[in-house]
Protein backbone atom coordinates (compact mmCIF):
# COMPACT_ATOMS: atom_id res chain seq x y z
CA UNK A 1 0.00 0.00 0.00
CA UNK A 2 1.51 3.06 -1.12
CA UNK A 3 0.82 6.45 0.27
CA UNK A 4 1.98 9.66 -1.41
CA UNK A 5 2.86 12.19 0.99
CA UNK A 6 4.15 16.09 0.90
CA UNK A 7 8.14 15.85 2.15
CA UNK A 8 7.11 18.91 4.59
CA UNK A 9 4.23 17.36 6.20
CA UNK A 10 5.68 16.45 9.93
CA UNK A 11 4.29 12.73 9.87
CA UNK A 12 5.31 10.32 12.41
CA UNK A 13 6.94 7.12 10.69
CA UNK A 14 6.47 4.89 13.75
CA UNK A 15 2.26 5.24 13.47
CA UNK A 16 2.29 3.55 10.19
CA UNK A 17 3.04 -0.26 10.00
CA UNK A 18 4.79 -2.15 7.59
CA UNK A 19 2.54 -2.66 5.14
CA UNK A 20 2.77 0.95 4.43
CA UNK A 21 5.24 2.58 1.61
CA UNK A 22 5.44 5.98 2.43
CA UNK A 23 6.41 8.18 -0.23
CA UNK A 24 7.78 11.95 0.29
CA UNK A 25 7.64 14.26 -2.42
CA UNK A 26 7.81 18.11 -2.73
CA UNK A 27 4.23 19.62 -2.63
CA UNK A 28 4.68 21.53 -5.77
CA UNK A 29 6.28 18.44 -7.49
CA UNK A 30 3.33 16.39 -7.17
CA UNK A 31 1.81 15.21 -10.29
CA UNK A 32 -0.34 11.97 -11.48
CA UNK A 33 2.76 10.09 -12.97
CA UNK A 34 3.54 9.73 -9.21
CA UNK A 35 -0.12 8.80 -8.41
CA UNK A 36 -0.13 5.58 -10.44
CA UNK A 37 0.18 3.02 -7.88
CA UNK A 38 -1.03 5.41 -4.60
CA UNK A 39 -3.72 4.36 -2.50
CA UNK A 40 -3.46 8.21 -0.85
CA UNK A 41 -2.44 11.41 -0.98
CA UNK A 42 -1.23 13.49 1.88
CA UNK A 43 -0.89 17.18 0.99
CA UNK A 44 -0.66 20.88 2.34
CA UNK A 45 -2.41 23.85 -0.04
CA UNK A 46 0.26 24.05 -2.53
CA UNK A 47 -0.79 21.25 -3.83
CA UNK A 48 -4.06 21.43 -6.16
CA UNK A 49 -6.07 17.95 -6.51
CA UNK A 50 -8.91 17.21 -8.88
CA UNK A 51 -9.48 15.50 -11.80
CA UNK A 52 -6.11 16.42 -13.83
CA UNK A 53 -4.30 15.24 -10.45
CA UNK A 54 -5.98 11.91 -9.72
CA UNK A 55 -8.02 10.29 -12.54
CA UNK A 56 -7.23 7.11 -13.58
CA UNK A 57 -4.72 6.78 -10.58
CA UNK A 58 -5.90 4.47 -7.55
CA UNK A 59 -6.50 7.13 -4.90
CA UNK A 60 -9.11 6.52 -2.70
CA UNK A 61 -8.60 8.99 0.21
CA UNK A 62 -6.86 12.39 0.27
CA UNK A 63 -5.85 14.63 3.48
CA UNK A 64 -4.58 17.80 3.53
CA UNK A 65 -3.26 19.22 6.62
CA UNK A 66 -4.38 22.60 6.09
CA UNK A 67 -7.85 24.27 7.77
CA UNK A 68 -8.47 25.56 4.32
CA UNK A 69 -10.14 23.30 1.75
CA UNK A 70 -10.57 25.65 -1.77
CA UNK A 71 -7.23 23.81 -3.41
CA UNK A 72 -9.56 20.17 -3.25
CA UNK A 73 -12.07 19.68 -6.34
CA UNK A 74 -14.47 18.53 -3.16
CA UNK A 75 -17.43 18.17 -5.59
CA UNK A 76 -15.39 15.65 -7.70
CA UNK A 77 -13.97 13.63 -4.91
CA UNK A 78 -17.26 13.65 -3.63
CA UNK A 79 -18.46 12.23 -7.18
CA UNK A 80 -15.77 9.78 -7.59
CA UNK A 81 -16.28 8.41 -3.52
CA UNK A 82 -13.25 9.32 -2.55
CA UNK A 83 -12.59 9.90 1.35
CA UNK A 84 -11.31 13.18 2.53
CA UNK A 85 -10.24 15.26 5.20
CA UNK A 86 -8.52 18.58 6.55
CA UNK A 87 -7.37 19.69 9.45
CA UNK A 88 -9.45 22.65 10.55
CA UNK A 89 -8.39 24.49 13.42
CA UNK A 90 -5.14 22.75 14.27
CA UNK A 91 -3.14 26.07 13.16
CA UNK A 92 -5.84 28.60 14.59
CA UNK A 93 -3.52 29.36 17.56
CA UNK A 94 -0.95 30.20 15.01
CA UNK A 95 -3.01 32.55 12.60
CA UNK A 96 -3.98 34.38 16.29
CA UNK A 97 -0.57 34.88 17.24
CA UNK A 98 0.23 36.23 13.58
CA UNK A 99 -2.55 38.45 13.77
CA UNK A 100 -1.77 39.59 17.82
CA UNK A 101 1.71 40.09 16.45
CA UNK A 102 0.30 42.31 13.49
CA UNK A 103 -2.16 44.04 15.60
CA UNK A 104 0.99 44.93 18.55
CA UNK A 105 2.90 46.39 15.25
CA UNK A 106 0.34 48.50 14.67
CA UNK A 107 -0.54 49.89 18.04
CA UNK A 108 3.10 51.02 18.70
CA UNK A 109 3.58 52.42 15.19
CA UNK A 110 0.23 54.51 15.91
CA UNK A 111 0.68 54.90 19.65
CA UNK A 112 -3.49 54.08 19.79
CA UNK A 113 -4.70 51.90 22.69
CA UNK A 114 -5.83 48.70 22.61
CA UNK A 115 -9.07 49.37 24.90
CA UNK A 116 -10.23 52.39 22.08
CA UNK A 117 -10.56 50.29 19.14
CA UNK A 118 -13.34 48.54 17.54
CA UNK A 119 -12.35 45.39 15.84
CA UNK A 120 -14.19 43.57 12.99
CA UNK A 121 -13.90 39.82 12.56
CA UNK A 122 -14.93 38.54 8.97
CA UNK A 123 -15.46 34.60 9.52
CA UNK A 124 -16.15 33.06 13.06
CA UNK A 125 -15.02 29.76 12.57
CA UNK A 126 -12.13 28.04 14.85
CA UNK A 127 -9.97 30.96 14.55
CA UNK A 128 -12.07 33.88 14.39
CA UNK A 129 -14.25 33.00 17.04
CA UNK A 130 -10.83 32.57 19.63
CA UNK A 131 -9.19 35.69 17.88
CA UNK A 132 -12.37 37.40 18.73
CA UNK A 133 -12.66 35.82 22.45
CA UNK A 134 -8.64 37.35 22.59
CA UNK A 135 -9.40 40.24 21.50
CA UNK A 136 -12.42 41.04 24.05
CA UNK A 137 -10.04 40.14 27.29
CA UNK A 138 -7.73 42.89 25.78
CA UNK A 139 -11.01 45.47 26.13
CA UNK A 140 -11.80 45.43 22.27
CA UNK A 141 -15.29 45.95 21.39
CA UNK A 142 -15.45 43.23 18.86
CA UNK A 143 -17.99 43.00 16.20
CA UNK A 144 -18.38 39.65 13.61
CA UNK A 145 -19.64 39.03 10.28
CA UNK A 146 -20.13 35.55 9.40
CA UNK A 147 -23.34 34.95 7.26
CA UNK A 148 -23.60 31.53 6.94
CA UNK A 149 -22.76 30.85 10.24
CA UNK A 150 -25.44 33.29 11.98
CA UNK A 151 -28.02 31.54 9.45
CA UNK A 152 -27.18 27.94 10.34
CA UNK A 153 -28.43 28.94 14.19
CA UNK A 154 -25.32 27.92 15.93
CA UNK A 155 -23.55 30.33 16.55
CA UNK A 156 -22.11 31.19 19.89
CA UNK A 157 -24.50 33.46 21.29
CA UNK A 158 -21.65 35.79 22.73
CA UNK A 159 -20.75 36.60 19.52
CA UNK A 160 -22.37 40.24 17.89
CA UNK A 161 -22.99 39.35 14.37
CA UNK A 162 -23.21 42.80 11.96
CA UNK A 163 -23.56 43.29 8.27
CA UNK A 164 -20.19 43.39 6.02
CA UNK A 165 -20.91 47.22 5.95
CA UNK A 166 -20.65 47.64 9.22
CA UNK A 167 -17.14 45.82 9.89
CA UNK A 168 -15.98 47.95 7.22
CA UNK A 169 -16.26 50.55 9.75
CA UNK A 170 -14.14 49.46 11.96
CA UNK A 171 -10.70 50.49 12.94
CA UNK A 172 -8.86 47.07 12.79
CA UNK A 173 -10.20 44.16 10.13
CA UNK A 174 -9.32 40.77 10.34
CA UNK A 175 -10.10 37.99 7.97
CA UNK A 176 -10.99 33.95 8.56
CA UNK A 177 -13.11 32.91 5.63
CA UNK A 178 -12.54 30.08 3.24
CA UNK A 179 -11.99 30.72 -0.18
CA UNK A 180 -15.61 29.98 -1.71
CA UNK A 181 -16.30 30.88 -5.52
CA UNK A 182 -20.05 31.03 -6.00
CA UNK A 183 -22.45 29.13 -3.91
CA UNK A 184 -24.98 31.28 -1.69
CA UNK A 185 -21.95 32.71 0.45
CA UNK A 186 -19.10 33.39 -1.67
CA UNK A 187 -16.07 34.76 -0.40
CA UNK A 188 -14.09 35.91 -3.98
CA UNK A 189 -13.45 39.27 -3.81
CA UNK A 190 -15.44 39.91 -0.75
CA UNK A 191 -13.42 42.70 0.73
CA UNK A 192 -13.80 44.97 -2.67
CA UNK A 193 -13.09 48.71 -2.76
CA UNK A 194 -16.41 49.53 -1.83
CA UNK A 195 -15.27 47.83 1.41
CA UNK A 196 -11.76 49.83 1.60
CA UNK A 197 -13.18 53.06 0.77
CA UNK A 198 -15.15 52.90 3.77
CA UNK A 199 -13.23 52.45 6.51
CA UNK A 200 -11.93 55.25 8.91
CA UNK A 201 -8.53 56.86 8.51
CA UNK A 202 -5.37 55.32 10.14
CA UNK A 203 -7.18 51.51 9.94
CA UNK A 204 -5.72 48.48 9.85
CA UNK A 205 -7.03 45.64 7.13
CA UNK A 206 -4.95 41.94 8.07
CA UNK A 207 -5.88 38.98 5.66
CA UNK A 208 -4.72 35.87 6.82
CA UNK A 209 -6.77 33.38 5.24
CA UNK A 210 -7.06 33.58 1.13
CA UNK A 211 -5.26 35.82 -1.15
CA UNK A 212 -8.90 35.62 -3.35
CA UNK A 213 -11.10 37.16 -0.60
CA UNK A 214 -9.52 40.33 -1.09
CA UNK A 215 -9.78 42.48 -4.50
CA UNK A 216 -6.04 43.00 -4.69
CA UNK A 217 -6.13 46.14 -7.04
CA UNK A 218 -8.58 47.67 -4.71
CA UNK A 219 -6.09 47.24 -2.07
CA UNK A 220 -3.21 48.16 -3.60
CA UNK A 221 -5.40 51.87 -4.79
CA UNK A 222 -6.56 51.89 -0.92
CA UNK A 223 -2.64 51.56 0.17
CA UNK A 224 -1.24 54.20 -2.24
CA UNK A 225 -3.84 56.99 -2.25
CA UNK A 226 -4.51 57.02 1.69
CA UNK A 227 -0.86 57.05 3.47
CA UNK A 228 -2.38 56.38 7.09
CA UNK A 229 -4.23 53.07 6.35
CA UNK A 230 -2.48 50.03 6.90
CA UNK A 231 -2.23 46.23 5.58
CA UNK A 232 -0.82 43.15 7.02
CA UNK A 233 -1.17 40.52 4.50
CA UNK A 234 0.16 36.92 4.37
CA UNK A 235 -1.87 35.78 1.66
CA UNK A 236 -2.29 35.96 -2.05
CA UNK A 237 -3.93 35.47 -5.44
CA UNK A 238 -1.94 33.26 -7.27
CA UNK A 239 1.27 32.13 -4.86
CA UNK A 240 3.95 32.06 -5.35
CA UNK A 241 3.41 34.29 -7.63
CA UNK A 242 2.65 37.85 -6.30
CA UNK A 243 1.98 41.60 -6.75
CA UNK A 244 4.96 43.32 -6.50
CA UNK A 245 3.34 46.74 -6.17
CA UNK A 246 1.19 45.34 -3.47
CA UNK A 247 4.00 43.97 -1.02
CA UNK A 248 5.67 47.20 -1.42
CA UNK A 249 2.76 49.21 0.01
CA UNK A 250 1.94 46.38 2.57
CA UNK A 251 2.81 47.48 6.11
CA UNK A 252 4.03 43.67 6.48
CA UNK A 253 3.64 41.16 3.89
CA UNK A 254 5.09 37.53 4.78
CA UNK A 255 4.45 34.41 2.10
CA UNK A 256 1.57 32.83 4.03
CA UNK A 257 3.15 31.60 6.99
CA UNK A 258 0.22 32.53 9.91
CA UNK A 259 -0.98 29.22 10.34
CA UNK A 260 3.15 28.24 10.54
CA UNK A 261 4.39 26.86 14.06
CA UNK A 262 6.03 23.57 15.47
CA UNK A 263 2.72 22.52 17.06
CA UNK A 264 0.65 23.56 13.89
CA UNK A 265 2.44 21.41 11.69
CA UNK A 266 2.43 18.44 14.01
CA UNK A 267 -1.07 18.70 15.07
CA UNK A 268 -2.25 19.18 11.39
CA UNK A 269 -0.04 15.99 9.96
CA UNK A 270 -1.44 13.97 13.04
CA UNK A 271 -5.20 14.50 12.60
CA UNK A 272 -4.83 13.69 8.57
CA UNK A 273 -3.08 10.56 9.59
CA UNK A 274 -4.97 9.44 12.25
CA UNK A 275 -7.54 9.77 9.71
CA UNK A 276 -6.09 7.88 6.59
CA UNK A 277 -5.27 5.27 9.32
CA UNK A 278 -8.76 4.94 10.14
CA UNK A 279 -9.87 4.89 6.91
CA UNK A 280 -7.81 2.22 5.93
CA UNK A 281 -9.11 0.57 9.59
CA UNK A 282 -5.44 -0.35 11.20
CA UNK A 283 -5.82 0.09 14.26
CA UNK A 284 -2.00 -0.99 15.65
CA UNK A 285 -1.80 3.08 16.74
CA UNK A 286 -2.83 4.99 19.29
CA UNK A 287 -4.89 8.31 18.20
CA UNK A 288 -4.28 9.49 21.76
CA UNK A 289 -0.58 9.65 21.02
CA UNK A 290 1.01 13.01 22.71
CA UNK A 291 3.32 15.30 21.09
CA UNK A 292 6.00 17.37 22.81
CA UNK A 293 4.46 20.77 22.76
CA UNK A 294 4.25 21.73 26.12
CA UNK A 295 5.48 25.45 27.80
CA UNK A 296 9.23 26.30 27.57
CA UNK A 297 10.99 28.46 29.86
CA UNK A 298 11.71 31.82 27.53
CA UNK A 299 14.25 34.10 28.10
CA UNK A 300 12.88 36.21 25.35
CA UNK A 301 10.90 38.60 27.74
CA UNK A 302 14.48 39.41 28.80
CA UNK A 303 14.76 41.39 25.83
CA UNK A 304 11.96 43.45 26.30
CA UNK A 305 11.37 46.52 29.31
CA UNK A 306 8.49 44.96 30.97
CA UNK A 307 8.32 47.53 34.03
CA UNK A 308 6.25 49.83 31.56
CA UNK A 309 2.82 48.98 30.20
CA UNK A 310 3.05 50.67 26.94
CA UNK A 311 5.85 48.54 25.98
CA UNK A 312 4.46 44.88 27.10
CA UNK A 313 3.23 44.96 23.36
CA UNK A 314 6.85 45.02 21.89
CA UNK A 315 6.56 40.98 23.43
CA UNK A 316 4.91 39.66 20.67
CA UNK A 317 6.82 41.71 17.83
CA UNK A 318 10.32 40.14 19.85
CA UNK A 319 8.46 36.51 19.53
CA UNK A 320 7.06 36.42 16.05
CA UNK A 321 9.66 39.23 14.22
CA UNK A 322 7.36 39.69 11.15
CA UNK A 323 8.95 42.92 10.89
CA UNK A 324 12.42 41.27 9.73
CA UNK A 325 10.67 38.39 7.99
CA UNK A 326 8.42 41.17 5.88
CA UNK A 327 11.60 42.71 5.35
CA UNK A 328 12.95 39.84 3.50
CA UNK A 329 10.24 38.93 1.71
CA UNK A 330 9.73 42.31 -0.34
CA UNK A 331 13.54 42.51 -0.98
CA UNK A 332 13.36 39.05 -2.97
CA UNK A 333 9.99 40.06 -4.37
CA UNK A 334 12.07 43.49 -5.35
CA UNK A 335 14.62 41.39 -6.75
CA UNK A 336 11.99 38.78 -8.21
CA UNK A 337 13.31 35.63 -6.59
CA UNK A 338 10.01 35.38 -4.14
CA UNK A 339 8.81 32.11 -6.93
CA UNK A 340 11.79 30.29 -5.88
CA UNK A 341 12.36 31.42 -2.40
CA UNK A 342 8.84 31.35 -1.22
CA UNK A 343 8.51 27.63 0.17
CA UNK A 344 11.84 28.47 1.62
CA UNK A 345 11.10 31.69 3.68
CA UNK A 346 8.16 29.48 4.81
CA UNK A 347 10.60 25.94 5.45
CA UNK A 348 12.50 28.45 7.76
CA UNK A 349 9.30 28.87 10.13
CA UNK A 350 8.82 24.88 11.34
CA UNK A 351 10.43 25.70 14.61
CA UNK A 352 8.40 28.38 15.79
CA UNK A 353 6.62 28.57 18.82
CA UNK A 354 3.06 29.28 19.22
CA UNK A 355 2.51 32.20 22.08
CA UNK A 356 1.00 29.38 24.53
CA UNK A 357 4.20 28.02 24.64
CA UNK A 358 6.22 30.59 26.04
CA UNK A 359 6.55 30.75 29.66
CA UNK A 360 6.83 34.27 31.09
CA UNK A 361 7.74 35.18 34.92
CA UNK A 362 5.05 36.48 36.86
CA UNK A 363 7.01 38.48 39.37
CA UNK A 364 8.36 40.51 36.31
CA UNK A 365 4.86 41.75 35.38
CA UNK A 366 2.28 44.08 36.81
CA UNK A 367 -1.31 42.83 37.29
CA UNK A 368 -1.79 44.68 34.45
CA UNK A 369 0.62 43.24 32.44
CA UNK A 370 -0.35 39.65 33.39
CA UNK A 371 -4.03 40.48 31.83
CA UNK A 372 -2.71 41.42 28.67
CA UNK A 373 -0.36 38.73 28.35
CA UNK A 374 -2.39 36.02 29.16
CA UNK A 375 -5.07 37.80 26.41
CA UNK A 376 -2.42 37.68 24.15
CA UNK A 377 -2.11 33.76 24.90
CA UNK A 378 1.61 33.47 26.95
CA UNK A 379 1.88 30.84 29.69
CA UNK A 380 2.80 32.81 32.88
CA UNK A 381 4.56 31.15 35.38
CA UNK A 382 2.56 29.52 38.47
CA UNK A 383 4.78 31.10 41.34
Amino acid sequence: MIVVADVELALDNSLFPPEIQLRRVRGRSINRSLLQDANALLVRSITVVDAKLLHDTPVRFVGTATAGTDHLDIEYLQECGISYCSAAGCNANAVIDYCMTGLAQWLLSTGRQVQELEVGIVGAGHTGSELARRLTRLGCQVLVNDPPLQASGIADTRLEFVSLATISKCHVVSLHVPYIFGSEFPTHLLIDGEFLEAMPEQSLLINSCRGGVVDEAACLRHLLTRSNCSAVIDVWKGEPEVDAKLVAAATIATPHIAGYSNKAKKGAAAKVQTALLNFLAIDQFSDTKQINTGPFQSSLDEAVDLNYPDNIWKLPTEVLRLTQLSDRFKSLVRENQNRSKFDSLRSELRQRREFSEIQLESHRLSAVEQQTCQALGFCLDTD
